[in-house]
């Protein structure tokens, strides 16, 4: 199935994407996920509060750029349509464009990435094309926390209002804007789960301080966020972990991507 994305024709062959000639448009929409560019600096990583957000480290991280909602339904639909994939019926349902996409296993979440890559959009402020990949942990607590060390992505206050938690399912990826970040990523506490790129462990490495990528091994990747489901308001935390097998695919996990800026 070939589409068309920037004017340029984009097919894929043997579970491959291939860029081919300009053509019209072949009528399938594949939205790219927008980013929210972040300065690199320093912060405080982790939390007393777990033995698994232990030891608090000075992580120093370069400038990256982070999706502004998990990855939407309408956005996978287009990565589903030009893969050839089976289509599950909630992400062809356009009522439920807007929500977070769930069921997709942190394998899948990673293939997704490796689609965006193999689009080959150019960069616009380097030579190159852009770079996807899951965020890493560090990457993701200092998105939702900044150098401020927010309790949660929005500041300090209550999550009352800001997000959707202990309810019956996913909302749309905009329904809350009053949890943004300062930067205006939305959706960081509650909604769903997120798969991040690293493995988990059960404390930080403390000499891993410079763009750490976590352990280079384990049984399970790490969750951030919180979700919809369940009532425990610690979860929502900006700092809190999750982990869970890479496999999984439930209705309370989703994911947001993260994209090089070097």
């Amino acid at each position: 199935m070939a589409v068309e994305i920037n004017g340029m024709r984009i097919a894929s062959v043997a579970g491959r994407i291939v860029n081919l000639e300009p053509i019209r448009p072949a009528g399938i929409s594949v939205m790219i996920p927008e980013m929210v560019r972040v300065a690199g600096g320093t912060f405080s990583m982790g939390s007393t509060r777990w033995s698994d957000t232990q030891p608090i480290r000075q992580v120093t991280l370069k400038d990256f750029a982070i999706g502004k909602y998990p990855v939407t339904n309408g956005e996978y639909l287009g990565y589903l349509q030009v893969m050839g994939r089976a289509i599950p019926d909630l992400v062809a349902n356009p009522e439920f464009g807007m929500h977070p996409v769930v069921n997709v296993s942190w394998h899948g979440a990673m293939e997704y990435c490796t689609f965006l890559n193999e689009l080959k959009m150019p960069r616009t402020e380097a030579d190159g094309f852009r770079k996807f990949s899951l965020p890493t942990e560090a990457q993701w607590e200092y998105a939702a926390r900044g150098t401020e060390g927010r309790e949660y992505p929005w500041g300090n206050e209550s999550y009352e209002g800001r997000v959707n938690f202990n309810s019956r399912g996913t909302t749309p990826v905009d329904a809350h804007p009053l949890g943004a970040t300062p930067l205006g990523i939305l959706g960081m506490s509650g909604n769903v789960w997120e798969w991040a790129g690293d493995w988990y462990a059960n404390e930080y490495n403390p000499n891993d301080l410079i763009n750490p990528t976590g352990p280079e091994k384990g049984i399970y990747r790490v969750m951030r966020g919180g979700s919809w489901c369940r009532n425990i308001a610690d979860r929502l935390l900006a700092a809190y972990r999750n982990d869970s097998e890479p496999e999984n695919q439930v209705s309370s996990i989703g994911f947001r991507v993260a994209e090089d800026l070097f």
